[in-house]
Protein backbone atom coordinates (compact mmCIF):
# COMPACT_ATOMS: atom_id res chain seq x y z
CA UNK A 1 0.00 0.00 0.00
CA UNK A 2 3.01 2.26 0.56
CA UNK A 3 4.46 1.66 -2.41
CA UNK A 4 0.92 2.30 -4.37
CA UNK A 5 0.80 5.52 -2.84
CA UNK A 6 4.19 6.70 -3.43
CA UNK A 7 3.61 5.81 -7.05
CA UNK A 8 0.23 7.91 -6.91
CA UNK A 9 1.98 10.95 -5.60
CA UNK A 10 4.85 10.88 -8.13
CA UNK A 11 1.95 10.60 -10.76
CA UNK A 12 0.35 13.46 -9.40
CA UNK A 13 2.85 15.32 -9.04
CA UNK A 14 3.50 15.52 -12.94
CA UNK A 15 0.00 16.64 -13.71
CA UNK A 16 -2.23 19.72 -13.71
CA UNK A 17 -5.11 17.52 -12.44
CA UNK A 18 -6.63 19.19 -9.53
CA UNK A 19 -8.74 16.64 -8.24
CA UNK A 20 -5.69 13.83 -8.57
CA UNK A 21 -3.37 16.00 -6.68
CA UNK A 22 -6.20 16.27 -3.80
CA UNK A 23 -7.22 12.39 -3.79
CA UNK A 24 -3.27 11.87 -3.85
CA UNK A 25 -2.65 14.17 -1.49
CA UNK A 26 -5.70 12.43 0.90
CA UNK A 27 -4.47 9.00 0.15
CA UNK A 28 -0.72 10.10 1.54
CA UNK A 29 -1.93 11.53 4.88
CA UNK A 30 -4.13 7.96 5.47
CA UNK A 31 -1.57 5.93 4.38
CA UNK A 32 0.75 7.88 6.86
CA UNK A 33 -1.64 7.43 9.76
CA UNK A 34 -1.73 3.69 8.98
CA UNK A 35 1.49 3.28 8.47
CA UNK A 36 2.74 5.18 11.86
CA UNK A 37 0.21 2.91 14.12
CA UNK A 38 1.39 -0.47 12.74
CA UNK A 39 4.82 0.53 13.50
CA UNK A 40 4.24 1.71 16.94
CA UNK A 41 2.47 -2.08 17.58
CA UNK A 42 6.22 -3.48 16.38
CA UNK A 43 8.28 -1.28 18.75
CA UNK A 44 9.80 -2.43 21.76
CA UNK A 45 11.39 -0.64 24.14
CA UNK A 46 15.17 -1.42 24.68
CA UNK A 47 14.07 -2.00 28.22
CA UNK A 48 13.67 -5.80 27.58
CA UNK A 49 17.22 -6.05 27.00
CA UNK A 50 18.23 -3.73 29.68
CA UNK A 51 16.41 -5.83 31.94
CA UNK A 52 18.67 -8.91 31.48
CA UNK A 53 22.19 -7.43 31.47
CA UNK A 54 22.66 -6.83 35.51
CA UNK A 55 22.62 -10.91 36.65
CA UNK A 56 24.85 -11.83 33.46
CA UNK A 57 27.37 -8.77 34.30
CA UNK A 58 27.67 -9.98 38.05
CA UNK A 59 27.97 -13.51 36.56
CA UNK A 60 30.60 -12.44 34.22
CA UNK A 61 32.46 -10.34 36.73
CA UNK A 62 32.07 -12.89 39.61
CA UNK A 63 33.81 -15.52 37.11
CA UNK A 64 36.36 -13.38 36.07
CA UNK A 65 37.31 -11.92 39.59
CA UNK A 66 36.35 -8.70 38.86
CA UNK A 67 34.72 -5.67 40.28
CA UNK A 68 31.71 -3.93 38.08
CA UNK A 69 29.35 -1.71 38.71
CA UNK A 70 26.72 -1.17 35.68
CA UNK A 71 25.24 1.76 34.27
CA UNK A 72 22.46 1.46 32.56
CA UNK A 73 20.59 4.75 30.26
CA UNK A 74 18.09 5.11 27.32
CA UNK A 75 16.02 2.05 28.36
CA UNK A 76 12.76 3.64 26.58
CA UNK A 77 14.37 4.16 23.43
CA UNK A 78 12.05 1.82 21.06
CA UNK A 79 13.41 -0.43 18.45
CA UNK A 80 11.23 -3.16 16.10
CA UNK A 81 11.53 -6.31 18.12
CA UNK A 82 12.43 -8.09 14.85
CA UNK A 83 15.85 -6.50 15.27
CA UNK A 84 15.53 -6.41 18.97
CA UNK A 85 15.83 -9.83 18.92
CA UNK A 86 18.35 -10.02 16.29
CA UNK A 87 20.76 -7.80 18.62
CA UNK A 88 20.77 -9.73 21.89
CA UNK A 89 23.27 -12.07 20.86
CA UNK A 90 25.85 -9.08 19.65
CA UNK A 91 25.12 -7.36 22.53
CA UNK A 92 25.72 -10.05 25.00
CA UNK A 93 28.54 -11.00 23.37
CA UNK A 94 29.92 -7.33 23.95
CA UNK A 95 29.40 -7.21 27.55
CA UNK A 96 31.03 -10.32 28.24
CA UNK A 97 34.03 -9.26 26.36
CA UNK A 98 34.24 -5.81 28.04
CA UNK A 99 34.25 -7.54 31.40
CA UNK A 100 36.84 -9.99 30.32
CA UNK A 101 39.58 -8.29 28.50
CA UNK A 102 37.80 -4.59 29.03
CA UNK A 103 37.87 -3.77 32.87
CA UNK A 104 41.13 -4.83 34.98
CA UNK A 105 41.04 -6.58 38.32
CA UNK A 106 41.12 -5.04 41.25
CA UNK A 107 44.49 -5.08 41.82
CA UNK A 108 45.73 -3.64 38.12
CA UNK A 109 42.90 -1.09 38.55
CA UNK A 110 44.94 0.48 42.06
CA UNK A 111 48.03 -0.07 40.41
CA UNK A 112 47.16 2.43 37.71
CA UNK A 113 45.39 4.91 40.22
CA UNK A 114 41.68 3.97 39.25
CA UNK A 115 38.53 2.82 41.45
CA UNK A 116 38.96 -0.86 42.54
CA UNK A 117 35.45 -1.25 40.97
CA UNK A 118 35.40 -0.96 36.84
CA UNK A 119 32.16 1.05 35.49
CA UNK A 120 30.64 -0.86 32.38
CA UNK A 121 27.87 1.77 30.83
CA UNK A 122 25.33 0.86 28.53
CA UNK A 123 23.53 4.00 26.51
CA UNK A 124 20.71 3.89 23.68
CA UNK A 125 19.71 6.65 21.79
CA UNK A 126 18.33 7.73 19.03
CA UNK A 127 20.46 9.78 16.14
CA UNK A 128 20.33 10.21 12.10
CA UNK A 129 17.36 8.12 11.95
CA UNK A 130 18.94 4.70 13.61
CA UNK A 131 19.11 3.88 16.98
CA UNK A 132 22.80 3.57 18.53
CA UNK A 133 23.53 1.39 21.21
CA UNK A 134 27.14 1.92 23.13
CA UNK A 135 29.06 -0.65 25.29
CA UNK A 136 31.45 1.81 27.21
CA UNK A 137 34.17 0.31 29.95
CA UNK A 138 36.83 2.47 31.65
CA UNK A 139 39.36 -0.30 31.23
CA UNK A 140 42.52 -0.60 29.99
CA UNK A 141 41.57 0.26 26.30
CA UNK A 142 43.08 -1.39 23.16
CA UNK A 143 46.54 -0.97 22.75
CA UNK A 144 46.84 -0.94 18.59
CA UNK A 145 50.22 -1.71 19.22
CA UNK A 146 49.58 -5.08 20.34
CA UNK A 147 46.46 -6.10 18.14
CA UNK A 148 49.13 -5.67 15.25
CA UNK A 149 51.40 -7.20 16.57
CA UNK A 150 48.84 -10.48 17.36
CA UNK A 151 47.72 -10.06 13.39
CA UNK A 152 50.74 -10.80 12.05
CA UNK A 153 51.23 -13.45 14.64
CA UNK A 154 48.34 -15.28 13.71
CA UNK A 155 49.37 -14.72 9.77
CA UNK A 156 46.55 -12.59 9.61
CA UNK A 157 48.58 -9.29 8.19
CA UNK A 158 52.49 -9.11 7.27
CA UNK A 159 54.50 -6.97 9.34
CA UNK A 160 55.09 -4.57 6.14
CA UNK A 161 51.06 -4.22 5.97
CA UNK A 162 50.85 -3.63 10.15
CA UNK A 163 53.61 -1.04 9.65
CA UNK A 164 51.91 1.48 7.62
CA UNK A 165 48.14 1.25 9.07
CA UNK A 166 46.76 3.91 11.67
CA UNK A 167 45.56 3.06 14.94
CA UNK A 168 42.30 3.26 13.71
CA UNK A 169 42.63 0.51 11.17
CA UNK A 170 44.68 -1.33 13.35
CA UNK A 171 41.33 -1.59 15.62
CA UNK A 172 39.32 -2.91 12.60
CA UNK A 173 41.51 -6.21 12.94
CA UNK A 174 39.42 -7.04 16.01
CA UNK A 175 36.70 -7.80 13.47
CA UNK A 176 38.85 -10.41 11.23
CA UNK A 177 37.79 -14.01 11.34
CA UNK A 178 39.15 -15.90 14.68
CA UNK A 179 40.75 -13.27 15.78
CA UNK A 180 41.15 -13.00 19.74
CA UNK A 181 43.73 -11.36 22.27
CA UNK A 182 43.07 -14.22 24.86
CA UNK A 183 45.68 -16.21 26.26
CA UNK A 184 43.88 -18.72 27.99
CA UNK A 185 40.94 -20.23 26.39
CA UNK A 186 38.50 -19.84 29.12
CA UNK A 187 34.23 -20.33 28.84
CA UNK A 188 34.19 -16.63 28.44
CA UNK A 189 36.88 -15.98 26.00
CA UNK A 190 39.52 -17.26 24.24
CA UNK A 191 37.95 -19.69 21.67
CA UNK A 192 38.04 -17.86 18.10
CA UNK A 193 34.48 -16.82 18.21
CA UNK A 194 35.49 -12.96 18.31
CA UNK A 195 33.90 -9.79 16.92
CA UNK A 196 33.93 -10.92 13.28
CA UNK A 197 30.49 -12.63 14.31
CA UNK A 198 29.03 -9.33 15.93
CA UNK A 199 30.02 -7.60 12.83
CA UNK A 200 28.40 -9.97 10.75
CA UNK A 201 25.39 -10.30 12.78
CA UNK A 202 24.82 -6.43 12.90
CA UNK A 203 25.84 -5.37 9.01
CA UNK A 204 23.14 -8.52 8.66
CA UNK A 205 20.50 -6.31 9.73
CA UNK A 206 21.50 -3.41 8.00
CA UNK A 207 23.55 -1.74 10.96
CA UNK A 208 27.22 -1.28 11.49
CA UNK A 209 29.57 -1.13 14.59
CA UNK A 210 32.92 0.71 15.41
CA UNK A 211 35.29 0.97 18.03
CA UNK A 212 36.99 3.71 19.86
CA UNK A 213 39.45 3.20 22.16
CA UNK A 214 42.08 5.18 24.41
CA UNK A 215 45.09 3.17 26.11
CA UNK A 216 44.54 3.27 29.95
CA UNK A 217 41.08 4.81 29.85
CA UNK A 218 38.29 2.42 28.24
CA UNK A 219 36.52 1.18 25.57
CA UNK A 220 33.58 2.19 23.43
CA UNK A 221 32.08 -0.02 21.35
CA UNK A 222 29.05 1.46 19.27
CA UNK A 223 26.44 -0.38 17.49
CA UNK A 224 23.87 1.30 14.91
CA UNK A 225 20.93 -0.04 13.91
CA UNK A 226 17.75 0.75 11.60
CA UNK A 227 15.20 1.53 13.51
CA UNK A 228 12.97 -1.15 11.43
CA UNK A 229 13.52 -2.91 8.36
CA UNK A 230 10.02 -2.69 7.31
CA UNK A 231 10.20 0.65 5.86
CA UNK A 232 13.72 1.99 4.63
CA UNK A 233 13.47 6.06 4.13
CA UNK A 234 15.39 6.63 0.71
CA UNK A 235 16.70 9.46 -1.69
CA UNK A 236 15.12 8.72 -5.01
CA UNK A 237 18.25 9.67 -7.97
CA UNK A 238 17.24 9.64 -11.86
CA UNK A 239 19.90 8.88 -14.08
CA UNK A 240 19.06 8.40 -18.05
CA UNK A 241 15.45 7.82 -17.42
CA UNK A 242 16.14 5.27 -14.61
CA UNK A 243 15.07 5.83 -11.32
CA UNK A 244 17.87 4.50 -8.14
CA UNK A 245 17.50 4.24 -4.55
CA UNK A 246 20.04 5.64 -1.46
CA UNK A 247 19.47 4.93 1.93
CA UNK A 248 18.69 8.07 3.97
CA UNK A 249 21.00 6.40 6.51
CA UNK A 250 23.74 6.56 3.65
CA UNK A 251 23.77 10.31 3.71
CA UNK A 252 25.19 12.99 5.59
CA UNK A 253 23.92 15.55 3.27
CA UNK A 254 22.89 17.03 -0.32
CA UNK A 255 24.62 19.58 -2.05
CA UNK A 256 23.31 21.39 -5.18
CA UNK A 257 25.93 22.14 -7.85
CA UNK A 258 25.90 24.65 -10.67
CA UNK A 259 28.27 25.55 -13.35
CA UNK A 260 30.46 28.12 -11.21
CA UNK A 261 30.82 25.99 -8.76
CA UNK A 262 31.29 22.82 -10.43
CA UNK A 263 34.23 24.39 -11.77
CA UNK A 264 35.82 25.57 -8.75
CA UNK A 265 34.69 23.03 -6.27
CA UNK A 266 36.02 20.05 -7.26
CA UNK A 267 39.63 19.39 -7.61
CA UNK A 268 41.89 16.56 -8.65
CA UNK A 269 44.63 14.85 -5.40
CA UNK A 270 46.83 12.37 -7.28
CA UNK A 271 44.30 12.39 -10.25
CA UNK A 272 41.37 11.52 -7.82
CA UNK A 273 38.63 14.00 -8.01
CA UNK A 274 37.63 15.15 -5.40
CA UNK A 275 35.28 18.07 -3.91
CA UNK A 276 35.92 20.32 -1.29
CA UNK A 277 33.01 20.76 1.21
CA UNK A 278 33.77 23.68 4.34
CA UNK A 279 37.47 22.95 4.13
CA UNK A 280 37.14 18.78 3.93
CA UNK A 281 37.68 17.00 0.99
CA UNK A 282 35.61 14.57 -0.33
CA UNK A 283 36.68 11.84 -2.73
CA UNK A 284 34.35 12.34 -5.75
CA UNK A 285 32.82 8.96 -7.19
CA UNK A 286 30.43 9.59 -10.75
CA UNK A 287 27.34 7.40 -11.37
CA UNK A 288 29.03 3.92 -12.47
CA UNK A 289 28.76 2.75 -16.29
CA UNK A 290 26.02 0.48 -15.08
CA UNK A 291 23.67 3.60 -14.06
CA UNK A 292 23.87 4.70 -17.67
CA UNK A 293 22.03 3.37 -20.43
CA UNK A 294 24.35 2.45 -23.35
CA UNK A 295 24.69 5.10 -25.71
CA UNK A 296 23.24 7.88 -23.20
CA UNK A 297 24.44 11.18 -22.72
CA UNK A 298 26.32 12.11 -19.45
CA UNK A 299 24.70 14.51 -17.12
CA UNK A 300 25.49 18.20 -17.98
CA UNK A 301 27.70 20.12 -15.69
CA UNK A 302 25.28 22.66 -15.73
CA UNK A 303 23.70 21.38 -12.74
CA UNK A 304 24.04 17.98 -10.72
CA UNK A 305 24.20 16.70 -7.35
CA UNK A 306 26.68 15.61 -4.94
CA UNK A 307 25.81 13.91 -2.08
CA UNK A 308 28.80 13.25 0.42
CA UNK A 309 27.49 9.73 1.75
CA UNK A 310 29.32 7.80 4.81
CA UNK A 311 31.31 4.45 4.11
CA UNK A 312 33.90 2.52 6.25
CA UNK A 313 36.22 4.53 5.12
CA UNK A 314 35.29 8.24 5.16
CA UNK A 315 33.26 10.73 3.52
CA UNK A 316 32.57 9.68 -0.44
CA UNK A 317 30.45 12.44 -2.99
CA UNK A 318 28.54 10.64 -5.42
CA UNK A 319 27.20 12.96 -8.40
CA UNK A 320 25.11 12.47 -11.61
Amino acid sequence: MVLARNQISRLATGTDDVDLARSAQRLNLIAGELQEGVMKTRMQPIEHLWSKMPRMVRDVAAACHREVQLELSGGDTELDRSLLEAVKDPLTHLVRNAVDHGIESAADRAAAGKPAKGVLALRAYHASGQVVVEVADDGRGIDPDKIGAKAVQKGLRTADQVAVMSAADLLQLLFLPGFSTAEVVSNVSGRGVGMDVVRTKIESIGGAVDVESVVGRGTTWRLRIPLTLAIMPALTVECSGDLYAIPQVNLLELVALDSQRSESGIEHIHEAPVYRLRGSCCRWCRCPPCWRSAGSARTTRSSRWCSPTTSGSGCWSTGC
